[in-house]
């Protein structure tokens, strides 16, 4: 009877300490976990000129801090530009989201970046990758 007890009292020790401790951390605020280098890296404005169709086309990219990202072409005739949201999949893929009229479209892209330079490829590779220069 008294091993019992024993077992009893033991065991209920721990419970309680494990309580105990799950309670502490419990109180603490999450700690977020530290940013990705790549995805700093990517924040800020990029550009590149590209021949589409012999027309010379200049494509602006700017990432930001808050998930929106804007996005503007010039064309000799036609300037646009389109707003949307992105989200990081992955540490070297997003999700953007953008609106075109009533159409809302996402889609997935692979990213390399660097101090200096980004390139960007569709989630599968098929195409040619966008290749953007920091805007000082």
């Amino acid at each position: 009877m008294q091993l019992v007890r024993r077992v009893v009292l033991v065991v209920g020790i721990c419970l309680l300490g494990d309580a105990s401790l799950r309670a502490q951390t419990k109180d603490k605020p999450d700690q977020k976990t530290p940013p990705v280098k790549s995805h700093e890296l990517l924040m800020g404005k990029w550009t590149a000129t590209q021949k589409v169709n012999d027309t010379e086309v200049t494509i602006q990219l700017e990432f930001k801090k808050d998930g929106t990202i804007l996005l503007s072409y010039k064309r000799p005739d036609q300037p646009r530009a389109v707003e949307g949201k992105y989200k990081f999949l992955d540490d070297d893929s997003f999700e953007v989201e953008y609106k075109r009229g009533e159409t809302v479209t996402k889609e997935v892209t692979r990213f390399k970046v660097t101090d200096t330079d980004l390139e960007l490829r569709d989630k599968d590779g098929k195409r040619n990758p966008l290749k953007l220069t920091r805007v000082k």
